[in-house]
């Protein structure tokens, strides 16, 4: 008995730990936005906005073996990873909006940002440089 909570401590511990960890929306330091709401955001990622302030805004997502992905979406719209899938097949189905692009880890999100000035992303908070612009934070 003792031996199954020592594991259970030890696998379940770091789960919580990390889908603890708060998360931040980036942009790069020339993006002509300042802010984004916890709603516009959500909206964005949902693809049922593409402009912020006249912005078109250029969207970085995480691919599904990243575990922040999981994070960031229950944080954001309490929905897990199966949900905002299907959502995104269903909206792909109709042609008319296109998912985020995809990439592997926080650091290919930061390296495309650098590059894109309408470019936005999410990533930890203990990653963020000081050449970007923090939009929103989930609190």
């Amino acid at each position: 008995m003792l031996e199954c909570l020592i594991a259970m401590f030890f696998f379940i511990l770091p789960t919580i730990v990390y889908s603890a960890e708060p998360f931040i929306i980036v942009a790069n330091h020339e993006s002509p936005l300042t802010s984004i709401s916890r709603e516009q955001a959500f909206d964005l990622y949902l693809g049922r906005i593409q402009y912020v302030n006249g912005v078109k805004i250029h969207l970085i997502d995480l691919n599904d073996s990243n575990e922040f992905r999981a994070v960031f979406y229950k944080h954001l719209g309490n929905m897990n990873l199966s949900q905002v899938n299907a959502y995104w097949a269903r909206l792909q189905f109709t042609g008319k909006v296109f998912p985020p692009t995809v990439l592997p880890d926080e650091q290919s999100v930061m390296k495309r940002i650098d590059k894109d000035i309408n470019s936005i992303g999410y990533i930890s908070q203990q990653q963020v440089p000081q050449q970007y612009k923090v939009l929103c934070c989930n609190h």
